[in-house]
């Protein structure tokens, strides 16, 4: 049995959206009284790695001592000052198996499984002829670059060649990236290939985790099993003109300084913050915990919460799920 905690789409930085500290540490209790093997997040874990020491400290060094695993999504870059020399090693504080030196895709074997971390943070630079990683300050593709949002081809021969590796092995694969890597609710440049793959080493690749969509979906698709895990806080999020929280609207904020020491509790206007008008935001974290039986019972223990201030989103699209919640549901696999 494998029992794995996951979140996704923290979105920390002070003054830019409702999340808090606290949160997380909520989140960090479910996994320990759930005996946890480890906990998962899906990316953007936090907007501002180098003016959070705060966040990053209590993700790395959890007092419950908490193994933690985490892959790049388009936001980790997002802030002047933030890099991939200091975002990736924040992203995992136990050791894992770089595709290579500089590189934020990795791999590490636990418990008789192979979990995989995807970056699907490329795009092919036509002007120049090469792949490159979104640059830092940035939320995606250079502009004008092509196929964005994917692996790239070296990442994907890395990515076949681990699961042809534990297929040989007999080893079950979890893989998490932060876009979809072939699920029914959307398609990027790389679904077609991983479909191959996955169907070039049946019933190898068991489960896939991602996140970005702030949303919340499950599917099976050729007995592998796909989770797209919704946002903790910031539940929904589409760009807006108008606020719409009221002037009455608050929430408890915690200041720190560049130390991450705590400064200042105040109560915060919703439609102070830097993302106001563009977030919905729910009351509790959401998380979820994910069993994996050894019968091949895969058992999602979600979280339901309510809207912030009863605030409801006005808009749904054909692949986003627009709920406060992670839903619980149970789905059979074939081992």
């Amino acid at each position: 049995m494998l029992k794995i905690a996951l979140f996704s789409d923290f979105h920390y930085k002070k003054r830019m959206y409702p999340v808090k500290v606290s949160d997380l540490e909520k989140i960090f209790e479910r996994a320990a009284a759930n005996n946890v093997d480890f906990v998962l997040h899906a990316g953007d874990f936090c907007n501002d790695y180098a003016g959070s020491p705060e966040i990053t400290d209590l993700y790395l060094n959890n007092p419950q001592g908490l193994a933690v695993y985490g892959v790049y999504g388009n936001h980790d870059l997002e802030t002047v000052g933030n890099s991939m020399d200091n975002v990736t090693p924040c992203l995992c504080n136990r050791e894992v198996n770089f595709a290579f030196e500089g590189a934020g895709h990795w791999y590490k074997d636990i418990k008789g499984y192979r979990l995989i971390g995807v970056d699907t943070n490329y795009s092919y630079n036509e002007e120049e002829d090469r792949w490159e990683h979104n640059l830092p300050a940035t939320t995606g593709p250079r502009k004008g670059n092509k196929f964005g949002s994917t692996m790239g081809p070296d990442q994907l021969k890395w990515f076949e060649e681990l699961i042809a590796d534990a297929h040989e092995k007999g080893m079950k694969v979890i893989t998490s990236s932060h876009m979809a890597l072939a699920a029914e609710w959307w398609r990027n440049g790389n679904t077609d290939d991983v479909r191959a793959i996955l169907a070039k080493y049946p019933n190898t690749v068991i489960l896939c985790v991602s996140g970005h969509w702030h949303a919340d979906h499950f599917s099976i698709e050729n007995n592998t099993a796909f989770i797209d895990i919704n946002a903790t806080i910031n539940a929904f999020w589409t760009r807006s003109d108008d606020f719409h929280y009221a002037d009455d609207h608050t929430f408890e904020f915690h200041d720190y300084d560049k130390d991450g020491k705590e400064i200042g509790v105040s109560q915060m206007k919703f439609n102070d913050l830097s993302q106001g008008k563009n977030n919905w935001s729910v009351q509790d974290p959401l998380s979820a915990i994910l069993t994996i039986e050894d019968d091949g019972t895969i058992t999602v223990e979600g979280t339901e919460s309510d809207w912030a201030c009863g605030m409801i989103p006005p808009l749904q699209f054909p692949h986003v799920c627009v709920m406060p919640a992670i839903r619980s549901r149970t789905a059979k696999i074939e081992l």
